[in-house]
Order: C-alpha cells, then sequence, then structure tokens
C-alpha cells in the first residue's frame, strides 16, 4: 500500500500550512539566514563574517547549471526577459541572476531573509531587482507574468499541498513561451503527509523540514498550468539517502496549442477504448 501524501486540500487548509511555514522560515531568517539557505556549518551565523564571500559565489555555479541545462535540452533562456526566483532568500542566486536577465523578480516567503536580500542587492547595486514578499495565496495574483522561472532546493521546504499550489499558480503566470527549470523531491524514505494531522501537531517553528510530492502530481500541475514537460532528470542536492530529487524543465504552450491539448485530453479515455480510432 502506498504511503498518504496530500497533494490537494481545501483553500482554509492550505493557507494554514503556508502560514505555518512562514513562521518557520521567519524564524530562520532572524536566527540562521544563511546557513538555512545552504545547510554548511561553514555558514552558521557565528562563522558567516569570515565565509560570507564563498556563501554567494556558490550562487554562480547554480546559476551557471540552470544554463547549462536549458542548453542540454535546447531550450534558449530569455535572458532579455524577465525572471522569476521563488525562494531567493538573502539573494545568493539573485545576485547572479541579475547579471543574466533584464529584469529579475526574487520572491520569498521570509520577510527576514527578504530584509537580508535586499541590503545585498543595495550593496551591489543591482538595479534591475525587485523583491517580493510570498507569504499569503493571494500575494501570486498581484505578480506580474515573466519569461523564465526558477527554483532551486527551496520547495522541498513546503508541503506538498503547497509545493503543488505554487507550481501551479506561478507556473500558469509565464508568457506563452516561456521557459521554468525548478527542482523538488518526488522520493524520501518512508516519507507521509496527513494534511490534517500536521496541522494539529505542527513541527517546531525551529525545525528547517524536508518534504517530497509525488512525480505524477508535479506532472499534473504542469498540465493544469498549461504547460509542456521538456525534461525530468535526477538532481541529487537533498542529501537524503534512498531519496530521490528531480530536476524538471518545462515551457509554457502557447494558446492555440494549449487548446488543442486540452480537446485532446478530453478524447484520450475513448481512444483507450477504441472508439474514434481509424477503421481497418
Amino acid at each position: 500500500m502506498l504511503p498518504r501524501i496530500d497533494t490537494d486540500v481545501e483553500q482554509f487548509t492550505l493557507k494554514a500550512l503556508m502560514a505555518h511555514t512562514g513562521q518557520v522560515w521567519h524564524r530562520l531568517g532572524e536566527t540562521e539566514p544563511h546557513f538555512s539557505v545552504l545547510s554548511n556549518p561553514m555558514f552558521t551565523s557565528d562563522r558567516i563574517g569570515e565565509t560570507r564571500d564563498a556563501f554567494y559565489a556558490s550562487g554562480e555555479d547554480d546559476v551557471l547549471r540552470l544554463k547549462g541545462t536549458a542548453e542540454r535540452c535546447g531550450v534558449q533562456l530569455p535572458l532579455q526577459g524577465t525572471c522569476l526566483e521563488l525562494g531567493c532568500g538573502v539573494g545568493r542566486m539573485t545576485l547572479w541572476l541579475a547579471k543574466s536577465f533584464r529584469r529579475v523578480i526574487g520572491v520569498d516567503i521570509s520577510a527576514s531573509h527578504l530584509a537580508i536580500a535586499e541590503q545585498n542587492v543595495r550593496l551591489e547595486g543591482c538595479r534591475n531587482v525587485e523583491l517580493r514578499h510570498l507569504n499569503r495565496l493571494e500575494a501570486v495574483a498581484n505578480f506580474p507574468t515573466f519569461d523564465f522561472f526558477c527554483s532551486v532546493i527551496v520547495l522541498q521546504h513546503n508541503p506538498p499541498p503547497v509545493i503543488r499550489w505554487l507550481l501551479v499558480a506561478i507556473l500558469s503566470k509565464l508568457n506563452p513561451g516561456g521557459v521554468a527549470i525548478f527542482q523538488v523531491p518526488t522520493v524520501l524514505p518512508n516519507y507521509q503527509f496527513d494534511a490534517d494531522a500536521y496541522l494539529a501537531d505542527p513541527p517546531s517553528l525551529g525545525v528547517m523540514e524536508m518534504h517530497a510530492i509525488p512525480h505524477e502530481a508535479v506532472l499534473s500541475a504542469i498540465e493544469e498550468a498549461g504547460c509542456k514537460l521538456v525534461e525530468a532528470r535526477e538532481y541529487d542536492c537533498i542529501g537524503v539517502d534512498g531519496g530521490m530529487s528531480i530536476e524538471f524543465v518545462v515551457r509554457r504552450r502557447l494558446p492555440i496549442l494549449h487548446s488543442i491539448a486540452s480537446s485532446l485530453s478530453r478524447f484520450t479515455p475513448l481512444l483507450r477504448r477504441g472508439y474514434g480510432s481509424p477503421r481497418g
């Protein structure tokens, strides 16, 4: 029997899950802002003064990986367009994205992380960066559309229903033909998630949580948002034995193609039963 992993819940439950996650990350931003982004002892609050340069330099590697992934898939990144980074944290990747894209919108659930990111953006003189607080479901509705979406080691810290909702809501904001590259765990050993039980006894605010979402739930979110999967490849960046993390590359369908795909999906069950198939 497969473990229970809730991915679709009522909106009031979704809001409660997001509110808890926001509280967790706001607390982490107040106590260990850099270590909570990269869980390496060298980036704890008592050492970051001497390791700050190495911390921010690491963001370049992640941006180069995004570019390499796009090149491997034959996807051209819209460098003259707008990039939305989910989970910008303290700006580790944001500063490097700003060197590549015409405009960058960094969003995060933690106001305490964003405050540090704002300081770094000003310090580096990045005039093409805008930071936004994503602490409520309604916040996404106010986002402008964008051409590229990226997220690395972020979605895994949200409960599965929040992960799926974020993917649908954000991917739906991609401009037609836009590209998204994001990473999320799809398997964790012995993982299960019951939303009601979780909210009845939530983890401590000082705990950095790790979650997973079934692969098929990610695929359904991509489809629901009007996007097409380009590639799904294992990307081991979670450091959990027996776990699996996947990097997804997707593209937003052009409106007419989305309409055709939606129409075909309605006929798929009939075709599988043999109806509408060519006669011999």
